[in-house]
């Protein structure tokens, strides 16, 4: 896991935003938290998802990332 213990300040966030990305998402977190490991640097995988049905939320969380559930953005015209 990439988290940082409670009293270690997170050096870097590496954010991947998150729609839908079942299929991609684990290969794209195992890859960050290997350069944070590989690099010694104290950081976290943040994903920002924006309203997934597909379990993206559950794979992050089961591989450690921290989800933040985005508003999906207005995509109607003005």
């Amino acid at each position: 896991m990439t988290s940082p213990a409670p009293n270690d300040a997170v050096e870097l966030t590496i954010l991947m935003p998150c729609l839908n990305e079942a299929e991609t998402l684990e290969v794209c977190i195992r890859k960050a938290q290997g350069f944070l490991q590989r690099s010694g640097i104290r950081g976290e995988v943040l994903i920002s998802d924006n309203g997934s049905t597909d379990g993206s939320q559950a794979i992050a969380e089961r591989l450690g990332a921290r989800v933040s559930h985005a508003p999906a953005a207005d995509t109607a015209p003005h």
